[in-house]
Formats: C-alpha cells, sequence, structure tokens
C-alpha cells in the first residue's frame, strides 16, 4: 500500500502527516518505492539533470522541483547537523564552480520518530544573474534519504506553497520505513 507523504517542512514549521492513498491512474512510478501523483499538465516530466536525481519535473509557468533517493548503509549514523553541512556544502560547490553565489537564509530540522526531517532554504544567484529561491526539504530514515527540492524566481510565499504542493504529490510504499 502506498501512502502520500505530506512534509511541509519550511520555516513555518515541522508538520509531516501520512494517509492511505486513493488509487490514481495519473501517478508515475519513480522507484519501488516511491510514486509520484500529479496532474501531468501542471508538472511536466523532463529528462533528469543529475545521475542522482530520481526525478525532474517542470511546471509550466516557471519553477521546478525533482526528488533525489539515495540508499544509505544500515551502520551509517548520521545527525541533523551532519546532513544540513552536506546539503549546504554540495549546493555551495555546485554553485559557485558554475559562477553563481549562494545565502543560506533559513535552517529548520527536526525528528520524526527516528527519522530526521527538515528544510533549508536558500537563494542562489546564477552565473546569468537571475535570483532563484530554493526549498529544500529532506527526511532520512534508517537506510534511505528522500530530498524535495523545489527552485522558483519568486521570493515570495509563493515558493513555500509550491514546495508544499510538490511533496504532496508524493506517495511512498512501507511508509514505516520513511515515517
Amino acid at each position: 500500500m502506498k501512502h502520500h507523504v505530506a512534509a511541509a517542512l519550511c520555516v513555518a514549521g515541522l508538520a509531516i502527516s501520512a494517509w492511505p492513498a486513493q488509487a490514481d491512474e495519473a501517478c508515475i512510478s519513480l522507484h519501488p518505492q516511491v510514486d509520484f501523483c500529479a496532474d501531468r499538465a501542471e508538472w511536466q516530466q523532463v529528462d533528469r539533470t543529475a545521475p542522482e536525481t530520481l526525478a525532474f519535473f517542470r511546471l509550466p509557468e516557471g519553477g521546478f522541483g525533482k526528488i533525489i533517493l539515495e540508499e544509505i548503509p544500515v551502520s551509517t549514523s548520521v545527525d541533523q547537523e551532519q546532513i544540513q553541512e552536506t546539503i549546504v556544502a554540495m549546493i555551495t560547490r555546485q554553485i559557485e564552480s558554475a559562477g553563481g553565489t549562494v545565502e543560506v537564509t533559513e535552517r529548520d530540522g527536526g525528528e520524526y520518530g527516528n527519522d530526521l526531517v527538515g528544510t533549508i532554504v536558500y537563494e542562489l544567484q546564477a552565473s546569468s544573474g537571475q535570483d532563484v529561491l530554493t526549498l529544500h526539504s529532506y527526511l532520512v530514515s534508517e537506510n534511505l534519504a528522500l530530498q524535495f527540492i523545489t527552485s522558483t524566481d519568486s521570493r515570495n510565499r509563493a515558493a513555500y506553497t509550491l514546495h508544499k504542493a510538490f511533496i504532496d504529490n508524493f506517495q511512498i510504499s512501507q511508509v514505516e520505513t520513511f515515517l
């Protein structure tokens, strides 16, 4: 059975819930444990931008969302600070190597059961001069790490709404291993 995962891990607070999914023929299976169930006219799947990206989606009016799924050896122990520092270092390296800049504006995180969850908000300035607001949420369970990333050129609360809508479209099987 698949479950929706709603993780509004934005600055407004940590709120995670799971509920049984309704049958949805519009779902795209991304991984044996992950489906994306959304209006395909709104969320258009495009080619992956990097090998670690499980799926990449673009909105017709601008902005994008991507999900990264990584398996973690069960014996690995990580904490909230390690996860956030790794994400920030990776993003900074990628953006700066392309001639852009990164400013982390917000960090939020905590535990949900035995899992680590959180969101990092950062503003990017691409080498083209375009300002981009990115929300980068993560959920780390015993053996898997999921990252939900949305970016838009919007600098207002619409970016948070976009991020929550993106995460709300996922269905995860065996949710007890994640939540």
